[in-house]
């Protein structure tokens, strides 16, 4: 199975109160720490060899931009996914180049047959076939840790946010029962 990094950029009340540098030389260290030697997904080392990081990002916006919007390769990016890999870049052997591709969010879990089995092992086939090294700004829940490691940045905090008027209806979790509520498919919020 695939051990890679993945940085867990969550908590987007503190977007601008982030160190990019100093989180991203953290990510850095501590996502070496947990790559494992005979792991599938390539290694610094294969990384700086080739001279290029290949980061796969999914757009989440509003705080992740994409230029054009249907693009694969090619694209330019901006937001915090995107600040958050250059910086993350910046701290590696000078030199190194990223390489940005752009996935659709369940794409980043696919396995060889282009399926999401989250209880299975296995490690993503962007990750295994080389084209991704690094997907920035992921949730840290249990049925990934199957596919890859991770590094947490930030602490995150999922919340339930409701209308105002409806605020009196929902005193508990045990409140939510019975309701709809839209999510991102194979997200955080989708359990």
């Amino acid at each position: 199975m695939r051990k890679t990094l993945g940085m867990i950029v969550t908590d987007v009340t503190n977007v601008m109160k982030l160190d990019y540098k100093r989180s991203a030389y953290l990510g850095v260290a501590l996502g070496l720490m947990l790559s494992t030697a005979g792991a599938d997904a390539r290694s610094l080392a294969e990384i700086e060899q080739s001279n290029e990081i290949r980061i796969c990002i999914s757009p989440f916006p509003p705080q992740d931009t994409v230029e054009p919007a249907d693009c694969r390769e090619n694209c330019k990016f901006g937001g915090y996914a995107y600040d958050m890999s250059m910086a993350f870049v910046g701290t590696l052997k000078k030199g190194i180049k990223a390489k940005f591709m752009r996935v659709e969010w369940d794409e980043q879990f696919f396995n060889k047959m282009g399926k999401v089995i989250r209880d299975d092992a296995y490690t993503p086939e962007l990750m295994a076939s080389g084209k991704c090294d690094l997907y920035p700004g992921m949730n840290k829940i249990d049925w990934r840790l199957n596919k890859f490691d991770f590094v947490t940045l930030n602490a995150d905090r999922m919340v339930v946010v409701v209308n105002k008027s409806k605020q009196a209806l929902f005193k508990s979790e045990a409140d939510l029962g019975g309701k709809m509520a839209a999510t991102m498919k194979d997200s955080s919020w989708q359990t």
